[in-house]
């Protein structure tokens, strides 16, 4: 399982029983939530004919108690870094909104002492209206 979304794993989370998961200590490949059994991993076999799977059996049962918190851990990471991202975002869009009024200041002061060349004039506001349209999709999510 590789690639779920955040609504795949809380409905994972949802439909798993409900409970603190742990190790049963007296069956270390046992998983339970409270006295409700998980999972067991293993078969009677493989932890005691010679011992070859035992210890991982015992790793997978700690892998499977501990999902529960590792699965939360996920969501609250990607809740963390989609609001870091938008955080940049936004910073980068209110950057992008300052050059462009640094650009516009400029551009009306070098109109002024060059004169008002048609194309010069052109130039400078297509480069306004794209830093301005750029900063907007920023903010609006519509830039990748």
């Amino acid at each position: 399982m590789t690639d779920l979304t955040d609504d795949q794993v809380q409905a994972l989370l949802d439909g798993a029983t409900p409970g603190a998961w742990a190790v049963n200590p007296k069956a270390a490949t046992n998983v339970e939530a409270g006295r409700r059994g998980v999972a067991a991993c293993g078969g009677y076999f493989d932890n005691t004919s010679d011992g070859a799977y035992a210890v991982e059996n015992e790793a997978n049962a700690h892998l499977i108690a501990a999902a529960p918190d590792l699965a939360r851990a996920l969501l609250d990471a990607r809740a963390e870094l989609a609001q870091a991202r938008a955080e940049a975002q936004a910073a980068v869009a209110r950057g992008m909104e300052l050059a462009a009024e640094i650009l516009a200041v400029r551009a009306d002061v070098l109109l002024v002492d060059a004169g008002a060349d048609a194309e010069l004039v052109r130039v400078l506001d297509a480069s306004v209206a794209a830093i301005r349209t750029a900063a907007t999709s920023l903010r609006t999510g519509e830039a990748g």
